[in-house]
């Protein structure tokens, strides 16, 4: 879900409110990661921060990750750099404690664009 917002004293701000499920594959002695995420984006003349919860899991463990962004982009696209916070001390070895995301918001629900003075 997205809303565009101008307003004549901050210029576009942009909200983003998302989720997704998430699974990373099977490698040689690792099980397949399962799980689902839901975050929030803002991106302001330029300047974007995002904070993003992610549950996964596999059939031995599992564990909810913080994701506080930061990064840049014009609302449809976004570039962020996370950090990762662990819940249960980083079980998972293919989940680093960075993280580079490229978005592209091509939304289906989508909130006209509104004037604020």
């Amino acid at each position: 879900m997205q809303r565009y917002i101008y307003a004549e004293r901050y210029g576009y701000i942009v909200y983003n409110i998302y989720s997704s499920f998430e699974w990373v594959p099977s490698t040689k002695g690792e099980k397949p990661l399962y799980g689902a995420l839901a975050g929030y984006e803002i991106v302001n003349n330029g300047g974007a921060g995002a904070i993003e919860v992610k549950y996964l899991a596999n059939n031995e463990t599992n564990d909810v990750i913080i994701t506080p962004k930061i990064g840049f982009g014009i609302g449809f696209i976004n570039i962020f750099y996370g950090y990762n916070i662990s819940t249960n001390k980083y079980p998972f070895l293919r989940i680093g404690k960075s993280q580079f995301t490229l978005v592209i918001n091509t939304n289906l629900l989508f909130y006209a664009s509104k004037y604020e003075k």
